[in-house]
């Protein structure tokens, strides 16, 4: 398809048994003449589109869709952009990071990410990020999340530049979000120390995260974006059959056949973007989560991880659909989508 970018099919017609088609669409990306980004879905913020519309505008020679997320597109689980967490998460589940270059090209690991506010000597734990606001909550917006926080007028909100400093405080309205800075929203009982903060202090944000397979903590922290899944596949050349830590529904998710997105890397360092397509007769059956784990040692691979799946499973090759969605209106908007990048004639990203 382009410089270290090669494009495969597979039509089985009994791959999993006389009743089981397969229609399969992988790509083999080589890491040292092509590279994976991570595009969010409303140009660039938090928000819902197709995988057509994200490759097209990031210039991409591929894409497939990438994280789970909630119908507003908010992201579920962990989520970091461009060096930005945008979405955290306290449950272990598989999770990619795309690693700074000198580091690893990918890293694989069921991952946490447990964010703080330091503001003085105070330490304060944040309920969520880039995300609504509850009744009781401690919440950090980016400039990911859009223009302004789009909260109801039932809490506090301090905004912080780009040098930390506190630069504004509000009760009641949404606050706009300051490019390079973040917004602080909090409601119910505010924590001590916010609420004493005041304009000119210095506020920062830290974030703790923690592999469950043993992956440095460190090179997570120096991934520049990182997308969660549901489903580690394999792990070092390991295959893990095991998914009660990652708490996914055995008999609907796990054992279930289902059109599935999936990530991994083979022996030789290149990385791979599978889509299986499912639910459609005659078609493709779609695969379970064991069948999805046979199915990556068959392609070598000794590194995988199941994305989002069901009607959100699409491949974009060179502007076209390659794969069939199952939605019957075609590709579903999604909230993220893993690119791939060739060459030099890339669109950055904002």
């Amino acid at each position: 398809m382009a410089p270290g970018v090669s494009y495969y099919k597979l039509d089985g017609p009994a791959l999993l048994g006389a009743e089981s088609p397969i229609s399969a669409r992988m790509l083999e990306v080589r890491t040292s003449d092509a590279r994976l980004d991570l595009e969010l879905g409303k140009a660039g913020t938090q928000g819902r589109d197709t995988v057509p519309a994200m490759a097209e505008r990031r210039g991409a020679v591929a894409a497939v869709n990438a994280g789970f997320f909630g119908t507003t597109g908010d992201p579920a689980g962990i989520f970091k952009i461009n060096g930005l967490l945008v979405s955290d998460t306290a449950r272990p589940r598989g999770a990619v990071g795309f690693a700074t270059p000198d580091g690893a090209p990918l890293l694989f690991d069921r991952v946490t990410a447990h964010p703080r506010i330091k503001a003085g000597r105070a330490s304060i734990a944040v309920t969520g990020v880039d995300t609504a606001r509850g009744s009781k909550a401690v919440i950090i917006y980016t400039p990911r999340y859009g223009a302004n926080t789009r909260t109801a007028g039932n809490g506090r909100e301090w905004t912080i530049d780009s040098s930390s400093r506190v630069t504004r405080i509000d009760d009641g309205s949404p606050s706009p979000i300051p490019a390079g800075g973040f917004v602080i929203s909090a409601s119910g009982d505010v924590p001590a120390a916010l609420a004493k903060l005041k304009q000119g202090d210095r506020v920062d944000i830290s974030v703790e995260y923690k592999a469950a397979l043993g992956t440095s903590a460190a090179l997570w922290q120096r991934a520049d974006d990182i997308v969660g899944g549901a489903g580690l596949l394999l792990w070092r050349g390991k295959e893990v059959r095991d998914w009660a830590e990652e708490r996914l529904d055995l008999k609907g998710f796990v054992d279930m056949r289902h059109p599935r997105t999936l990530i991994g890397r083979d022996r030789d360092g290149d990385v791979w973007l599978v889509v299986v397509d499912g639910r459609q007769p005659g078609h493709s059956a779609g695969m379970s989560l064991p069948e999805l784990t046979d199915f990556s040692r068959k392609l070598g691979l000794v590194d995988a991880l199941n994305l989002d799946g069901g009607g959100s499973s699409t491949m974009v090759v060179k502007g076209s659909v390659v794969n069939r969605p199952s939605d019957p209106t075609g590709p579903r908007p999604v909230s993220d989508s893993i690119v791939v990048l060739s060459g030099r004639s890339q669109t950055p990203r904002d």
